[in-house]
């Protein structure tokens, strides 16, 4: 049932139209009707003594929905055209990404089942808690590639201005995607004390070693909208493929020698590897653009507020408990916003100014 949404999938591509027009705000709100009515009918089922088919068909239903809306306002209609020329430049340009998702999917198969077969149902537990944490972490540069993907699309042939593109957007994504990490690297342990109870401790080491990780999985994120607005996707299946390796020869290994600790470094080494593959790809099509300077000055912020928490632990006395929990978060987050401002004043003055101009030209 839940592969009768593949085909709604193809007929959400209108909404591509609206991306590449830069008509953001029509693009979202397209978007939105999938989780919505998702959502509305999960939640409908659920009550009426549905079941887990609930799930099922609000996955159906919000994906149909936001088919029959994408076709509804597309801008251009819809009916069959077959072009070999240019159905051979989509072939050539979507097979390396089509690998690479495939690639992604072997890599999460790949870890629950050797955790089902090492640790059990627990261990298939703390995999999948690991991987939301990091899926959600890449929500934020996710949404910004996106963006990002029409527009240097549009100024490709202006080398310098895709440099400047690539090194502001990922310095604002590492602004807000360190401290995330960086405060699920600090918090993790009062995560599985107060919320998700003694029986998750030994997930705490992987949660700890996956904001790390989602941290340094940042630098360098977008680099498959550089890659596909020049329209050389290979590279990315190559990266994926080296990704898929390095997956089989550390994490997996690792777990079945030292459980979800051991997984959590291989997680860590495997990321750190794919940043030193989308440095060197990037310095074949772009040039050099400083990687390892830009992403230290964009985590200075939370690296500050790692260390003042750590400083008021290191002089806290008596048994720690959630509100003494609660209260080093708010620190961490006031600290890293702080430093944020004081480090990065700049380049937020700059990000502000287009805004502003967004909003002029809106109106």
């Amino acid at each position: 049932v839940l592969a009768t949404a593949l085909p709604a999938l193809a007929f959400q591509a209108p909404v591509w139209l609206h991306m590449r027009a830069l008509r953001f705000e029509r693009q979202r709100a397209i978007q939105a009707v999938d989780p919505v009515i998702g959502f509305a009918v999960t939640i409908g089922m659920a009550l009426a003594g549905a079941g887990y088919w609930a799930f099922v068909a609000g996955t159906v239903a919000g994906a149909w929905a936001t088919a029959a809306v994408a076709v509804a306002t597309s801008p251009s209609r819809l009916r069959w055209r077959v072009d070999r020329a240019v159905l051979r430049k989509y072939l050539s340009f979507s097979w390396p990404l089509f690998a690479a998702g495939l690639s992604g999917l072997a890599v999460t198969q790949a870890a629950i089942f050797a955790g089902d077969a090492t640790l059990g149902l627990t261990g298939v537990a703390a995999l999948t808690l690991a991987l939301a944490v990091w899926r959600w972490s890449m929500r934020i540069d996710e949404a910004v590639t996106q963006a990002l993907y029409p527009v240097v699309a549009r100024m490709r042939h202006r080398g310098d201005l895709v440099t400047e593109s690539f090194r502001t957007s990922n310095r604002l994504t590492l602004l807000v995607a360190a401290p995330i990490g960086a405060a699920f690297a600090c918090f993790a342990p009062d995560l599985v004390a107060f919320g998700l109870g003694d029986e998750w401790s030994s997930a705490t080491v992987l949660l700890q070693l996956t904001g790390v990780a989602a941290v340094l999985n940042q630098v360098a994120f977008s680099w498959s909208a550089y890659f596909r607005s020049a329209s050389r996707t290979r590279p990315l299946a190559v990266g994926a493929a080296i990704n898929t390796v390095a997956f089989l020869v550390l994490p997996i290994p690792l777990l079945l020698a030292a459980g979800l600790v051991g997984y959590g470094w291989g997680i860590l080494g495997v990321t750190a590897l794919n940043v030193l593959v989308r440095r060197r790809a990037l310095q074949g099509l772009i040039g050099p653009l400083g990687l390892p300077g830009l992403a230290a000055r964009a985590m200075a912020p939370a690296a500050v507020a790692v260390c003042v928490t750590l400083a008021l632990r290191a002089v806290a006395s008596g048994e720690r408990t959630l509100g003494v929990a609660v209260v080093e978060l708010v620190v961490f987050t006031v600290v890293s916003a702080a430093a944020c401002v004081a480090l990065e004043r700049s380049l937020l003055r700059e990000t502000l100014g287009y805004l502003r101009v967004r909003a002029a030209v809106q109106t």
